[in-house]
């Protein structure tokens, strides 16, 4: 991943607001993986689902890349 790729995709996390999840797409393949503790998907769509759901039980999360 070039740095300019990496510093793009930083802002977008730390940046991340509950409007924001929509704009996925701007940062990760449609066909984009993603694996935590608690979910395992295939696809933008589905990822979206669980930053979806997470802006509605949690108060105010945010990321911090480090």
């Amino acid at each position: 991943m070039s740095d300019a790729a990496l510093a793009r995709l930083k802002g977008y996390w730390e940046g991340l607001t509950r409007e924001g999840v929509g704009a996925l797409d701007t940062v990760y393949a449609p066909e984009a993986y993603f694996r935590d503790p608690f979910n395992e998907v295939r696809g933008v769509d589905k990822l979206r689902l669980i930053f979806e759901h997470m802006y509605e039980t949690l108060d105010a999360p945010r990321f911090r890349i480090t």
